[in-house]
């Protein structure tokens, strides 16, 4: 089977429940999403500092999927060449339990760092789009997680450049049926609106 899951995805889908309960049954377990559509490989500074500065962001992420045993392929999008080096050397050097005590405290902490942050979470996949009114969610939902990242007035520039806002919905409930993180997108906007107004330029 293949499942979503990362060290901010525990509980999300299936999660590490799922995950132990299918190796359980003999399944071989395909990792999806290890990066979060790679908002774990270039996180939040905050995010960043939980995990310390022994090994990139990639290779953190991708070394807490490496390092269990129910695991048996992980996939992981690359865009260019250095990405590929990169993850095979990552993967060639991986190996059950090589997670220390201490790296698995700094996860859990990078984790909490992230939910407190991420006001949606939208991975960026695009399933979601076209709209067909023309919103540009994946962009919204960016910088409505900006916002709780104390970055307001970065998040408001580049909102206000959408020349489509969150306002524009008309909860048609298209982009819902194809979001594989379940978001209620339709309840958010209006949310997203409301933020943004109150927001000064």
């Amino acid at each position: 089977c293949q499942i979503q899951y990362n060290y901010v995805d525990l509980t999300h889908q299936a999660g590490l429940k799922g995950l132990k309960e299918a190796a359980k049954k003999g399944l071989a377990v395909v990792i999806m999403e290890p990066l979060l559509g790679g908002r774990l490989a270039n996180p939040a500074p905050h995010v960043k500092e939980a995990l310390g500065d022994e090994k990139s962001s990639v290779e953190y992420a991708l070394d807490f999927i490496w390092d269990q045993p129910e695991v048996s392929l992980l996939l992981s999008g690359m865009s260019d060449e250095q990405q590929l080096e990169d993850n095979l050397l990552y993967a060639d050097r991986s190996h059950i339990g090589m997670v220390s005590e201490e790296e698995h405290a700094m996860y859990k902490k990078a984790k909490e760092v992230f939910d407190s942050m991420a006001l949606v979470g939208c991975t960026g996949c695009r399933y979601c789009v076209p709209c067909p009114f023309g919103l540009e969610i994946p962009e919204i939902f960016s910088y409505y997680n900006m916002t709780a990242a104390h970055k307001e007035s970065e998040a408001k520039v580049g909102y206000e450049a959408l020349s489509i806002k969150a306002d524009s919905c008309k909860t048609c409930h298209r982009c819902e049926k194809e979001c594989p993180q379940m978001i209620k997108i339709s309840q958010v906007m209006p949310e997203v609106a409301k933020v943004f107004e109150k927001i000064q330029a």
